[in-house]
């Protein structure tokens, strides 16, 4: 809950959600507002098992501060591959698209529907808040990370074998990492390591990459 006075007389109080989403971006759009502008996004957020995936749908407003600079970096690159895949699904070619994957914080969410004018049936979606955005990769291009690659120098990470700490050495990836699952960040940086290929072993307590 976050408090805010108005006038020096009277709080108002708000009640407010925030969770991170990771999915595949499907539209970046600038919307014309009497106030000011604002971008929109349009994302599949994943759900249940990572090798089966099911999908939900979200459209999300750009919102908090740190969201709308990363946006102002990124919208070039990402718009002109929503284009670029928009004319390879079109010609039949959609195995040549280059999927854009997402990792972002949304608050304030709720349930709303529209009617497919194809179909006629009613689509439910998630509508919100974008606050932040933690991860951006078109293809295996990386365009955005908010904290530094996984990598032997990165804090909150341990090595664990002789051999990994070769690795370290030499400024790769290691292949097995540890989290701090009290650190403020912790779902977030948890989400970096599944983009980045790892996987929760749970007889070791690590995050690997074998």
């Amino acid at each position: 809950m976050s408090i805010q006075k108005e006038n020096n007389t009277k709080e108002i109080k708000y009640f407010s959600s925030a969770h991170a989403e990771t999915g595949f971006l499907n539209s970046l759009t600038l919307v014309e507002s009497k106030g000011s502008d604002y971008y929109a996004v349009k994302f599949n957020a994943r759900r249940g098992n990572s090798k089966e995936p099911l999908t939900a749908p979200h459209s999300v407003r750009i919102n908090g501060v740190q969201a709308k600079e990363v946006i102002a970096q990124i919208a070039d690159k990402v718009n002109a591959q929503l284009v670029a895949n928009k004319k390879l699904w079109g010609a039949k070619r959609g195995k040549e698209a280059a999927t854009i994957s997402i990792t972002l914080n949304i608050s304030d969410t709720i349930a709303k529907s529209y009617m497919n004018k194809h179909t006629g049936k009613d689509v439910v979606y998630i509508d919100g808040r974008c606050t932040s955005i933690a991860y951006v990769r078109i293809g295996d291009e990386v365009i955005f990370q908010k904290d530094a690659p996984v990598k032997a120098d990165a804090t909150k990470q341990v090595v664990e074998t002789e051999a990994d700490a070769k690795v370290d050495q030499t400024g790769e990836m290691v292949q097995r990492v540890t989290l701090d699952p009290e650190a403020e960040d912790f779902q977030e940086r948890k989400a970096e390591l599944k983009n980045q290929g790892y996987f929760w072993d749970k007889d070791n307590k690590v995050w690997s990459l074998q």
